[in-house]
């Protein structure tokens, strides 16, 4: 049989054939130059096989990394603001608990004060208390001594003054560390978001990514930063509450006892007033003592009366502004407390809030993906 030769047709089809399949392979080498050319297996072509290697486009890969590198800053975000919600009601439980705690405190120490107030009405407003009182109010005003005050505050310091002061000290005690627990939850609180950051980080596959590793290092400076914080608490605002509240207790009860018994010891002259004072002694009374009592003891009989009745008084009045006295200092002292643990929660939501914005700031705007109000990334 004789075989027919191809047509000069056929051969120029089968050359245009080979020449499109050049250019083919030409242009799909030019869209490839960064990575080598996978050809199709030739064998699974021509069977009519679906073939395998052909690489994603270059552009989706970018965009899908960034997408990721994207929805790993919207998480970080979510984490600060769950993690800040949660230190801000840590701060606030710290802060009530520091209040109760100062206010059992002063609470405990104005009822003891205040079941002493009757023992103290005994020595200073009973006929020999009032004796000894109109004695030293006319030494004063003659001398310019300080003897009243010295005796009211001999009597009111161990029973009043000192368990109320006690309290005050208790009081800055509970500040000052609440304001060092305060800022002990800011370092502890830029500590989890670092470890918290970089758990995301690893968790969504992308450690070592340079964009996200300058992140990182940008959250652990702002550690660092938090690490020096200091709160300041104010401490020694209420200690001087109770140092002007203990000094207020003593001219409290100097003004009632004048109030009572100047009138009296305005009319006595002092060795009258010795008389008396001398009269009501426990202990021995002296040789010119004695005399002044003999000289005085027409006058002293007289006042004497007038002293019986004036005790009543005194016992009423001194009693009731006693009683005010330890409720005011009670009042102060809670304001006081109040007003610096104010002072500490806005210390801390305000170096809270300083730390949260350089963060947000830093995530929103690094790298190459930026995040829009939407959550959506821009390039």
């Amino acid at each position: 049989m004789k075989t027919r030769k191809p047509s000069r047709h056929a051969r120029l089809l089968v050359a245009l054939l080979l020449v499109a399949a050049y250019a083919w392979l030409k242009i799909m080498s030019a869209g490839h130059r960064d990575r080598p050319l996978d050809f199709p297996d030739v064998g699974m072509v021509w069977t009519g096989m679906p073939t395998t290697g052909t690489s994603l486009d270059s552009a989706t890969q970018m965009d899908e990394e960034a997408a990721r590198r994207a929805a790993i800053r919207r998480k970080i975000l979510e984490d600060i603001d769950a993690r800040a919600a949660a230190h801000e009601e840590a701060i606030a439980t710290l802060c009530e608990g520091t209040r109760t705690e100062i206010t059992q405190g002063l609470d405990e120490a104005t009822e003891a004060a205040s079941r002493q107030i009757e023992s103290i009405l005994r020595a200073l407003c009973g006929f020999k208390g009032c004796a000894k009182l109109c004695y030293r109010i006319v030494k004063d005003s003659a001398s310019g001594s300080t003897e009243t005050d010295a005796m009211i505050h001999t009597e009111l310091n161990p029973k009043l003054i000192d368990p109320c002061v006690a309290a005050a000290a208790r009081a800055e005690t509970a500040l000052a560390r609440l304001a060092d627990e305060a800022a002990r939850a800011h370092t502890g609180l830029a500590t989890d978001l670092m470890a918290s950051a970089n758990g995301i980080v690893e968790e969504g596959g992308l450690a070592g990514s340079p964009g996200l590793e300058g992140l990182l290092r940008k959250i652990g400076e702002v550690q660092s930063q938090a690490e020096d914080i200091a709160i300041a608490s104010g401490v020694s605002a209420t200690m001087v509450a109770a140092s002007t509240a203990s000094l207020a207790f003593t001219a409290t009860a100097k003004s009632v006892a004048i109030s009572a018994l100047g009138t009296i010891a305005n009319r006595m002259g002092a060795s009258t007033a010795l008389a008396l004072g001398a009269a009501a002694s426990d202990g021995p009374v002296p040789l010119g003592d004695i005399i002044a009592i003999v000289i005085e003891i027409g006058t002293a009989t007289w006042c004497a009366y007038d002293l019986y009745h004036a005790q009543t008084t005194l016992r009423d009045e001194m009693g009731q502004s006693l009683h005010a006295a330890i409720a005011d200092f009670r009042r102060t002292s809670l304001e006081t407390a109040a007003s610096q643990i104010a002072s500490i929660r806005e210390a801390a939501a305000s170096e809270k809030a300083r730390m949260l914005c350089t963060l947000k700031a830093e995530i929103e705007s690094d790298g190459d993906v930026r995040l829009s109000d939407s959550g959506t990334t821009t390039r």
